[in-house]
């Protein structure tokens, strides 16, 4: 039989929030320009402070990167755990 694949759940972690943070960042930036305005505006109605802009971008990015590490955990520990019993 072989061995249960698991994930590193503190690397798991650290990807999204880079991964998701750096996404936030970027589409707060690109806003900025008239480029997908409403779905900035929509976000910015789940993460306060997060709006189209420079300074918005950062906000959305921290917000982003909090909510990405968050889910990552929850995401690998639920993995791991699910695997385990299989």
């Amino acid at each position: 039989m072989r061995g249960i694949a698991m994930f590193n759940v503190r690397a798991l972690a650290l990807s999204i929030a880079i991964l998701w943070g750096a996404s936030m960042m970027l589409m707060g930036w690109i806003a900025s320009f008239g480029y997908g305005e409403q779905i900035v505006a929509l976000m910015g109605s789940v993460y306060i402070g997060y709006h189209p802009g420079f300074l918005g971008g950062i906000i959305g990015g921290f917000w982003g990167a909090v909510d990405g590490g968050i889910g990552g955990l929850i995401f690998g520990l639920l993995y791991n755990w699910i695997a385990s019993k299989f």
